[in-house]
């Protein structure tokens, strides 16, 4: 949008059409910013769409759930196109405006997808509680021993996905990983889940059946005879 100059102001008429454009444009914020944002092509307007996009970069930074890393892959890829792309636009390197207004609309359309997508792993990504992690006896356990598994404020997710590293409590006189495996059974409310023959660093995914606070299982140990094990949890991830 451009204001027309009257005839009189033809010796300055480059000048006074910068001048309308710029009016027109600082009308247009109060009612419709985002239109005056895309539509506008003076140079003034290059840095406010660079500030929203990294403000809106740096909320979604800070919204980051945590978890594995992974499952962020898209998320920087999306905030990183935003980034290049409206600073191309901040250095005035793209000339047209036709092009500003692309990619204004791309950088804009890249960090919204990042935020969404976001705040969709806050609800459904996976969480590593890992670190939540408490096992009781924490000491060796040979044949038919069983360890008690307990995260304690789970946040709402389906299934867990646990991974159990086996090793020889006394290495030095025995060799029983290969031949030790694992029962598992998760407790608490609902019906058990019953999971044999797991072998140490597998990872076993565990229906929850239901959104439990307190997640619970417990482990048998199946070794050969006179072999003492050292169980641990190598890595606890909730997921949808």
């Amino acid at each position: 949008m451009s204001a027309t100059p009257d005839a009189d102001d033809t010796p300055d008429r480059l000048s006074a059409d910068s001048r309308g454009r710029g009016a027109i444009a600082i009308a247009q914020v109060v009612g419709n910013i985002i239109v005056s944002i895309f539509a506008d092509g003076a140079k003034k307007w290059s840095l406010p769409p660079f500030y929203v996009v990294i403000a809106l970069v740096a909320v979604a930074l800070l919204r980051n759930p945590g978890g594995p890393q992974d499952q962020f892959s898209w998320t920087y890829a999306l905030m990183g196109a935003a980034v290049l792309a409206t600073g191309l636009r901040a250095l005035a390197i793209v000339g047209s405006e036709r092009g500003r207004v692309l990619i204004t609309v791309v950088s804009f359309t890249c960090v919204v997808a990042a935020l969404v997508w976001t705040e969709y792993l806050r609800s459904h990504g996976e969480v590593d509680v890992t670190g939540r992690v408490a096992i009781s006896p924490s000491g060796p356990v040979s044949d038919g021993g069983r360890i008690d598994v307990v995260i304690d404020g789970a946040p709402r997710r389906s299934h867990l996905r646990l991974t159990l590293a086996v090793e020889d409590a006394d290495p030095r006189t025995q060799s029983c990983v290969p031949e030790t495996t694992l029962g598992l059974i998760l407790t608490g409310r609902g019906r058990p889940v019953v999971v044999e023959q797991v072998t140490g660093g597998s990872a076993v995914d565990l229906p929850l059946g239901g959104f439990r606070s307190v997640v619970s299982a417990t482990v048998t140990v199946h070794a050969d005879k006179g072999c003492v094990m050292n169980v641990s949890v190598a890595t606890a991830v909730l997921h949808d």
